[in-house]
C-alpha cells in the first residue's frame, strides 16, 4: 500500500468512527411521544333505561389526577395534571398528552380519585376516614426500535372511590363563583356499614343502603352519590336550609316513608309530606343527580331512586302482600309533573320532594328561559344568605323577584308556569 492508499484509509477509517459515533449519539438521544391512558371498570346499581352518561362497563377517568414516573417509583414525576378525555380508536379513555420519552425506558403512570370539576374547585374521594389517598398504577415500556408514537392504555378495576370519583366528573362548574387557588372538597367513599350516606359540615360521607334485604354499597349507586354531592354544593355555595321533615307529616302511606326498608332510614323519602325547606333540600339532591346521567335535550330524565317507594298505581310483586311498593332502583321521570301533594294530601306550608325534585329539573333544563348554576347560585344566596333557613315558596318568590327583577322571564316561568305545573306553588 502507497502513501496515498494509506492516507485514503485513514480518512475513510475516521469517517466510519465520526459517522458510528454520531449514530450511537443519535439513538441514544432518540425522542419517542408517548401518551399514557387510563379507565376503570364499574358496576353501577341504578343504571335507567335512557340515561346518557355513567352507563357503560368501563368510563373514562375524565380529569382524574395522574402523575408519569420514569424508572423508580420515587423519582420525580416527569408529568404531572389532570387527564383528559380521548377516543383511542373506539374506546373513550382519559389520556396525558404527548410526552416526548426515550425509548429503552419503564414509566409508571400514576392515577388518583382527585378530579378537577371546574377551575380550581376539586373533588377528593379517600376510601374512608382512616385512608389515605388511593393510588392506582401501570408500568409500561417504550420499544426498543420506535417507529411513530406510542400509545399505552391502562383498565384498572374499579373500587368504590373509583365509582365515587366518576361520578364526581359529572359535578361540573357547579361549584362557582372562580377562584384564583385551589379549593378542595372532601368526600369519603366507603363509610363501613351500617352508616348511612349523608353530608356534614360540607363534607360527604357515603355508606351503605338496604335494597330488598340485601347490603350494597351505596358507591356503586350514582343517584346517592349524586344526590349527597349536591348538598356538598349546597353547603359552600349558598348555605344550608332548615330540614323540617317531621312537620306537617303524613298517615297516608302514599305520603310517608313507612314502606322504606331500614327504619333509621324513614325520615325522609321521595313521596313523604314534609315542610317545604326539607322537601326542597331533598329534593335540589335529586334532580342535581339527575343532570348528572340525563342529557339537557332528552324527552325523558330517568333517575333511578334508592327507597322504596308507596304508589298508589303500582302493581308491583317486589314486597309480597303489598303491590303498591315499588322496590328500588324505582325510575323517577324528572320530566313527569308528578303534583303529588296535590293529589294524595294536599297540606298548607308543606311540600314533597317528588314534586320540588321535578320542579327544579325543569327550571334547569326544560324552558328557553332556564336558569343556570349561576341564577340558581345567586337566587338562593339572595333568599337565604347565611344559612340554616327555613325556605318555602314564598321566600323564593320575594328572592328571585329581587335579584332577577319582577318582569325578568326566568321569574315569570318559574312564578306563572313551573311551580304551577308541578303543584309547588303553595303558601
Amino acid at each position: 500500500m502507497n502513501r496515498q492508499q494509506l492516507r485514503c484509509l485513514r480518512v475513510f477509517l475516521a469517517l466510519a468512527v465520526l459517522l458510528l459515533g454520531f449514530g450511537s449519539a443519535r439513538d441514544a438521544h432518540a425522542i419517542n411521544n408517548m401518551r399514557l391512558c387510563a379507565r376503570f371498570t364499574t358496576s353501577y346499581h341504578d343504571i335507567r333505561s335512557g340515561q346518557d352518561y355513567l352507563i357503560n362497563s368501563v368510563e373514562p377517568a375524565t380529569r382524574h389526577y395522574a402523575e408519569v414516573h420514569t424508572g423508580f417509583s420515587n423519582q420525580p414525576p416527569v408529568w404531572t395534571g389532570h387527564l383528559t378525555d380521548t377516543f383511542v380508536g373506539s374506546n373513550l379513555y382519559a389520556c396525558t398528552p404527548w410526552l416526548p420519552i426515550g425509548p429503552f425506558s419503564q414509566h409508571t403512570l400514576w392515577v388518583t380519585n382527585l378530579v378537577l370539576v371546574a377551575p380550581h374547585k376539586l373533588i377528593i374521594v379517600y376510601p374512608n376516614q382512616s385512608s389515605g389517598s388511593q393510588w392506582h398504577t401501570q408500568t409500561f415500556s417504550t420499544p426498543a426500535n420506535p417507529i411513530g408514537d406510542s400509545e399505552f392504555n391502562a383498565t384498572f378495576a374499579g373500587t368504590p372511590s373509583d365509582h365515587v370519583s366518576l361520578v364526581a366528573t359529572r359535578v361540573g362548574p357547579s361549584f362557582i363563583p372562580n377562584t384564583s387557588s385551589d379549593i378542595y372538597y372532601t368526600t369519603y367513599a366507603d363509610v363501613p356499614a351500617p352508616g348511612l350516606s349523608q353530608t356534614v359540615g360540607g363534607t360527604v360521607y357515603i355508606g351503605s343502603i338496604t335494597v330488598n334485604g340485601v347490603t350494597d354499597k351505596d358507591a356503586y349507586w350514582r343517584s346517592v352519590v349524586g344526590h349527597e354531592m349536591s348538598h356538598q354544593v349546597a353547603h359552600f355555595m349558598w348555605g344550608d336550609w332548615a330540614n323540617p321533615y317531621d312537620v306537617n307529616t303524613s298517615s297516608l302511606p302514599a305520603c310517608n316513608c313507612d314502606q322504606v326498608e331500614v327504619v333509621g332510614d324513614q325520615k325522609h323519602c321521595l313521596n313523604s309530606l314534609e315542610g317545604q325547606s326539607a322537601a326542597r333540600t331533598e329534593a335540589w339532591g335529586h334532580s342535581f343527580s339527575a343532570q348528572m346521567v340525563n342529557l339537557p335535550t332528552d324527552s325523558t330524565a330517568p333517575f333511578g331512586y334508592y327507597k322504596r317507594v308507596y304508589d298508589p298505581q303500582a302493581n308491583e310483586t317486589c314486597v309480597a302482600g303489598h303491590p303498591q311498593v315499588r322496590c328500588p332502583p324505582v325510575t323517577a321521570d324528572a320530566v313527569l309533573h308528578f303534583n303529588w301533594m296535590e293529589g294524595y294530601c294536599n297540606t298548607a306550608n308543606a311540600g314533597i320532594e317528588v314534586d320540588w325534585f321535578a320542579f327544579f329539573y325543569q327550571l334547569s333544563n326544560k324552558t328557553p328561559d332556564r336558569w343556570s348554576p349561576g341564577t340558581f347560585w345567586n337566587v338562593f344566596y339572595t333568599e337565604c344568605p347565611a344559612g340554616g333557613c327555613n325556605v318555602t315558596w314564598s321566600s323564593l318568590v320575594t328572592a328571585a323577584t329581587t335579584f332577577l327583577g319582577p318582569t325578568n322571564p326566568k321569574t315569570l316561568y318559574m312564578v306563572n308556569t313551573a311551580g304551577d305545573q308541578n303543584g309547588v306553588n303553595h303558601l
